[in-house]
């Protein structure tokens, strides 16, 4: 019901309802599983990050990178999500380097802040 009337007020205020892409929020709940990791190692000695990250986010980013690998390929080269995968599936190595290297950044902080998202 509440989604009814948000959606009424969307169109008596003139605004489009914003479909949300099931690629999109596949992907988003893939990387909040890798930041559920991070967050439970956080207070852990390097190498108990570093061990971790080896046998538990490892997986995970090797499978994202393949479901995001073959979403681009039945998605057009112009739609904005296959620009994003793009973008990020070219910055995996960068990734990888943070994911398994213990320095100061953390998982995807390199990515996300070179577009401008985490001021570094």
């Amino acid at each position: 019901m509440a989604d009814i009337e948000e959606n009424a007020r969307r169109k008596a205020a003139g605004k489009k309802e914003i479909a949300l892409s099931p690629i999109a929020i596949e992907v988003v709940r893939r990387i909040d599983t890798l930041f559920e990791i991070e967050r439970s190692i956080n207070g852990k000695s390097a190498q108990e990050r570093l061990d971790v990250r080896r046998t538990q986010s490892r997986p995970l980013v090797e499978n994202l990178q393949l479901y995001m690998r073959e979403q681009v390929a039945k998605l057009s080269r112009g739609h904005d999500l296959a620009k994003a995968f793009n973008y990020i599936l070219k910055r995996a190595d960068d990734v990888d380097d943070d994911l398994y290297n213990d320095g100061p950044d953390y998982l995807f902080a390199r990515l996300v802040r070179g577009s401008g998202t985490i001021p570094g």
